[in-house]
This record gives C-alpha cells, structure tokens and sequence, in this order.
C-alpha cells in the first residue's frame, strides 16, 4: 500500500491536463482578487498585492528567486512551480516566502543546496520529493506543518531543526516532534544500527520508508505505535525488536523488509493493519508472546487468539504448512507472496478466503473444502503455476478476477454452480464434476 505518492512524471502530466483549467482560473482572479503574469524567467499570480510563483522558465543552475517582483512581495512558491527542474542545482528562498507548495521541486534530481526562509510556515506534500541528490536541509524556526513525502527520494543522511522552532526538532538528524515523542522521519541515506529516542511514544506513517541501507533499529519501551508504512521497503533490516509497551502496528508496517528472518509481537498489541509482514521474503516465523489476548503463533504463523482467522504466514515459509481446523477464515493477503508455497490443503470449517489471500503464490495445488463459500477479489491472483482447482458447490460468491494471470488453470466445478457461471463470464477453461 502507498499512502501518499506523486512522481515527477505523473505530476507533469497532471500540470499538462490542467493547464486550460489553470488559465480559466487565472482569468477569473484577474476578475476579482489579482492576476497572473510573467517575466523572463518566473511566471506568477498576483493576489491582492502578495506574488505566488508558478513555474520557472529559465535554466540556470543557481537561482535566487527574488523577494519583490513588480515592488509586490513574493509570499508563496506554488505548486509545481519548478517541476522536474533538471539544471536546478542550488535555489535560496527569500524572507517573506511563507509557504512552498506540493511538489514544488519535485524532481529536480541534481539539486543540491536549499536555503529556506525564517519566515517560511509550510512546506507542502512531496516538496522536494525526487531531489535526488539533496544531502541535507535546515527546517526554520517559523515552520509549522511539513507535508507528507516532503524528502522522499531524496539522498538526506541529516535533517536538521532550528532549536527556536516550537513544532519539530531533530536528533542525530532525525525529525521529530518538538516534545520527542513522535518519530516522523528518518533520512533515507542513513544507515547501519541507529537507536530512537528515549522519549518516543509513536512512529509515524512512512516515517523510516525506504531507508534501505538500515540494518537494525532499537526502539525505547515507552513506545505505543508503529504507523502504516513505518518500515516500508527497509531492505537492509536484519533485526528489530518491538518493545513491550507497543499496542498498535499499522497497516504495511514492516512490508518489504527482506531481509528480516522473524519477528515477535509483544503482550500488549491490540491492532495489526493488513499486509504488516507482505513481501518478507526471508521471513520465516511471526512469534506472539504467550500473554497476549488477541493475537498467537502456531508453526510460525499469525492467528486471531481463538485460531479462527488466519492473519498472516510469513513469505520465507518452505516446509509444509498444516492449517488447524479451527479456522473458518483466510485472512485478506495471508499467504501473499508465499513463493515457496507449493501445496496447501484448507480444512473443513474454513467458510471464507480473503482478498488476494494467496495472490503472487507458487501454488500448484489447493484442496478447497466443502465448507467454503466465498472467495475475495484476486484471492489467486498470479498463480500462474495453478494448474486446475476444483471448487465447491457450496461456494457462492467468487470475487473480481480471482484468477488473474492463471493462464493454463481449468475450473472443475458442479453444473449450473457459481463456479460454472463465474469460469463462463471470465473465460476461464472448466469441466463438470460429479
């Protein structure tokens, strides 16, 4: 899952398919509050005596965008004002610029120096995203909002914090909240152990996303949630141990990370978003200690504390795989990825298998038990060693492209059954079974 995303090409395009709606606009605040103009390098809105930047038309290396244009004050840098600005090495912002939109300098990918304002308040989604080679920046004293995705993608080993600023502050060149008790993010170029705050009680959404060069990260006890995406894509990740005082583990949390072999889940966890474990593919074992009263491990693999859903098989998992007969669900994206998944027999009782539930599966064969009703949406999507599967009577609702890329796959199935009617409308090869 990705939470927020932009790119430097989507976002042209984006800036191309508005342009008509942009002039009207223009045209209409010309009517009313200001208007737009431009000069020989910057294009710019005038409203109500403040300049908001627009697009930069020049192709210099270094760029000083002035603080008065036409003696008006420029206030703003808006968005995609210097999209994909691939000569822009160094840019200085002047005082009295507050606010820089979305994706402003996206893609300016051999930036290399930012100065930033004091007087800037805001810096908007995916900003700087795609500045590849941007090694650091200083965020003001006067900054109070950062945008998601603001320095994706760039290679920061150091963010730093005015230690005026009332709202952020960093630490061993890692943002945080001012008080410390929120990690929002880490640069993506750090690497090797690092070793969070003591005070930090909450790991932000995508706040360490793809920091790959990290192998191992200590978390203080105090800590009560890892956010959606937390550890997305830590490829280099070998160890991570979650502290006793954790409740909460966001969706996609530890997703990709492929290089960790097993992982515990403390006492105290309450909530574990979909796909927290998806794309592990050296991971082997999801471990639950004993006292918690939501989640267990059986073999390696994440149930429900009453074994009746299957949460989550780890994607390293090799040897056979016996489900208890107490589950009557397969989770949403339980055994996605699972390539070494051959063969896999579901017992009597299971009524449900979830979304993508064995999508992206090395399955060559699959008994689906009488009990079974339902199968999600691309519940096998891309098992395209699948060969034939022999579905239920029973089964009653077959969800959108279940079989997707299972090229050589026929359905066995009863006449007149869902399945029939389901391998018909998606042309899918089947035969009658007694």
């Amino acid at each position: 899952m990705i939470l927020f995303d932009c790119n430097p090409e989507a976002a042209m395009k984006k800036r191309i398919q508005g342009l008509s709606l942009l002039i009207l606009c223009v045209f209409m605040i010309s009517l009313t509050t200001g208007c737009s103009s431009s000069g020989n390098e910057f294009e710019y809105i005038d409203n109500a005596g403040q300049i908001t930047i627009t697009a930069y038309n020049g192709n210099a290396a270094e760029v000083t965008i002035p603080d008065k244009i036409s003696g008006k004050s420029v206030t703003s840098i808006g968005k995609w004002a210097f999209l994909n600005g691939s000569s822009l090495k160094s840019i200085t912002i002047p005082e009295g610029v507050t606010s820089i939109g979305e994706e402003a300098f996206l893609g300016c990918s051999v930036l290399t120096d930012v100065t930033l304002p004091d007087s800037l308040m805001t810096i908007g989604n995916c900003a700087f995203q795609s500045c590849y080679k941007l090694p650091g920046i200083t965020i003001p004293a006067n900054v109070t909002r950062i945008g998601s995705r603001a320095f994706d993608k760039c290679s920061m080993s150091e963010i730093y914090v005015s230690p005026e600023n009332p709202y952020y502050a960093s630490e061993s060149g890692i943002l945080y909240s001012k008080n410390m008790t929120q990690l929002i993010f880490c640069p993506q170029e750090k690497s090797g152990a690092i070793e969070l705050s003591g005070k930090v009680t909450s790991i932000g959404d995508e706040a360490f996303l793809d920091c790959t060069y990290l192998t191992s990260i200590t978390m203080p006890e105090g800590l009560v949630s890892i956010g959606a995406g937390a550890f997305t894509n830590c490829g280099f990740l070998e160890e991570i141990t979650i502290p006793d005082s954790v409740t909460s583990i966001g969706q996609n949390a530890f997703e990709r990370c492929s290089s960790l072999m097993s992982i515990t889940i403390p006492i105290k966890v309450s909530s574990i978003g979909t796909q927290a474990f998806s794309w592990c593919w050296r991971l082997t074992e999801i471990n639950v200690s004993s006292g918690n009263e939501n989640f267990m491990s059986e073999a390696g693999i994440l149930y429900n504390k009453d074994k009746t859903r299957l949460i989550a098989c780890p994607a390293g998992k090799s040897e056979p795989i016996e489900i208890p007969g107490t589950v009557t669900f397969i989770g949403d994206y339980a055994f996605l990825g699972a390539g070494c998944l051959t063969d896999i027999t579901l017992p009597e009782g299971v009524r449900s298998i979830g979304i993508e539930a064995f999508s992206v599966c090395s399955l060559d064969s699959i008994t689906l038990p009488d009990s079974l009703v339902s199968i999600g949406d691309d519940a096998f999507f891309a098992c395209d060693k699948l060969k034939d599967i022999s579905i239920p009577s029973n089964v009653t609702n077959i969800g959108w492209d279940v079989f997707g890329n299972c090229d050589d796959l026929v359905i066995q199935c009863r006449e007149g059954s869902a399945a029939q009617s389901y391998a018909v409308d998606y042309e899918i090869a089947y035969e009658i079974i007694d």
